[in-house]
């Protein structure tokens, strides 16, 4: 499994630092924690970015309506349940729309990571921005049944 670009490049005392400013919650099965498309400018979960510590999530894209019809629906293309899954790095550091739904399927612990809590390692260490093929790997990871091969593990 890839590692996260982000949560390698810090060192100890920054990963303690960002660890003690970690919103970790428990949450129910069925609820949505990102959805397709929302935006920096809908919502600030586009500069959020989601630690599974236990239970598994569901990764969904939107489907057209079938012909006659107004109403799409979803097409299943992933399960995470590996404990210290990373899920939106790329939406946390540039603000880039959520490519798919990210759906609880049954209670899970979460560490939600925001833009605030990374910002003053990324404005003392830039470089920690260094990961320009991520838009590819995170579509790749989003339209592959194989997640795996595309998980940030911290």
């Amino acid at each position: 499994a890839t590692k996260s670009p982000l949560l390698q490049a810090l060192n100890a005392v920054e990963r303690k630092k960002l660890a003690e400013g970690l919103k970790v919650d428990v949450v129910n099965g069925g609820v949505t924690l990102a959805t397709e498309g929302e935006s920096q400018i809908d919502n600030n979960k586009a500069r959020t970015m989601f630690l599974l510590l236990h239970g598994e999530v569901d990764i969904v894209k939107k489907t057209p309506p079938p012909k006659g019809e107004r109403v799409g629906g979803e097409r299943h293309v992933g399960t995470i349940d590996t404990p210290g899954a990373v899920i939106g790095e790329e939406q946390l550091l540039f603000g880039t729309p959520w490519p798919a739904t990210v759906r609880t399927t049954r209670m899970c612990k979460v560490a939600e990571i925001t833009i605030g809590a990374v910002a003053p390692f990324l404005f003392d260490r830039p470089e920690v921005l260094d990961g320009a093929g991520w838009a590819e790997e995170e579509l790749e990871f989003m339209c592959s049944a194989n997640h795996a091969a595309l998980l940030g593990i911290m």
